[in-house]
């Protein structure tokens, strides 16, 4: 079977319930359209640094290492994330918060949590997929520790935002079947499954969802509140 279209075609996928949020939250527009360029700006790079040098080769529709399909994943992925906590909590952003603290600070957990992975991968020869957990888990301690307020929303984000992945990887693997054995490296990853997929890329997308859904409240020094429907 060709798979030459299949991740084109997933992450397209993803692009329908990014659409419904964009429609139902005009109060976040602007939050999950940066978060989306962000992360989808991001995806590309961590994509041809990391993940594709040894945990994944997904066929792209221009037959480069990377592709359209990576800026479409990481555009609804983190646009998703941003926003999906908000929308089945009925919570939205205000600014009620007098912590003083320059920007310089709250972007030395991001730096820290990129610099460890990229050491860890670059130099120690980390699988990618545990170089980014690190990195994963020291930004959001760390972010943690400035605004803790934010714990709550960056856990149950990161599992909606898993939670919401799972029924397209199975609708993937309907129309290709192989997909995975095709096309993920097995030599790093252990190829335990749960529910059909990969156990590293479910983890992968619980912390894009922690991170996606506290990053613009975080930088912005936005609190959430209850919305309300008047």
């Amino acid at each position: 079977m060709d798979y030459k279209y299949t991740y084109f075609f997933g992450v397209i996928l993803f692009l329908i319930p990014w659409t419904i949020l964009f429609l139902l939250r005009k109060d976040l527009r602007k939050e999950m359209f940066y978060i989306s360029l962000l992360i989808g700006v991001i995806g590309v790079i961590v994509e041809y640094i990391w993940y594709t040098k040894d945990w994944w080769n997904p066929p792209t529709i221009t037959g480069t290492i990377v592709g359209i399909e990576d800026f479409i994943l990481g555009f609804a992925s983190g646009g998703v994330g941003a926003v999906i906590y908000k929308e089945v909590f009925h919570k939205t952003m205000y600014r009620s918060i007098s912590l003083r603290i320059s920007h310089w600070i709250l972007a030395l957990p991001i730096i820290l949590g990129i610099a460890i992975s990229y050491i860890l991968f670059a130099y120690f020869g980390l699988f990618s997929f545990w170089a980014n957990v690190i990195g994963f888990v020291i930004s959001l301690l760390l972010m943690s520790f400035i605004r803790k307020d934010l714990e709550k929303e960056a856990i149950e984000g990161g599992l909606l935002l898993t939670i919401l992945t799972i029924p397209f990887y199975w609708l993937l693997f309907f129309f290709f079947p192989a997909f995975i054995e095709s096309y993920w490296n097995y030599q790093n990853a252990t190829g335990v499954l749960f529910f059909g997929i990969p156990y590293e890329d479910l983890v992968w997308w619980f912390f894009v969802g922690a991170l996606s859904s506290i990053l613009y409240d975080y930088w912005n020094l936005l609190r959430l509140r209850k919305k309300s429907h008047i």
